[in-house]
């Protein structure tokens, strides 16, 4: 039972640590309007620290705005972006 049991809060701590993103606090986001030649990558980079990693940016903006695989925006839509920490 103790065996189970460990096993269980191990699952709850590592999906609480997998799950909790301290960027998608919405509190910390900021609202853009694409642009011509946006791309989600090219929108991370503007907006992230300059020692981050912008793959965990660009994941923060596709979770967000609930963006499929592919990340695909128009111009003149409205994206909730991390602001950016320094």
């Amino acid at each position: 039972m103790k065996i189970i049991t460990g096993i269980v809060i191990a699952i709850v701590f590592y999906l609480g640590i997998v799950h909790a993103n301290p960027l998608a606090d919405q509190s910390q986001v900021t609202v853009i309007q694409v642009r011509s030649g946006d791309t989600v990558w090219k929108i991370a980079a503007e907006h992230s620290a300059e020692r981050q990693d912008i793959r965990e940016v660009v994941s923060v903006i596709r979770q967000l705005n609930q963006l499929n695989h592919n990340g695909q925006i128009q111009p003149g839509q409205l994206l909730k972006v991390p602001k950016q920490s320094m």
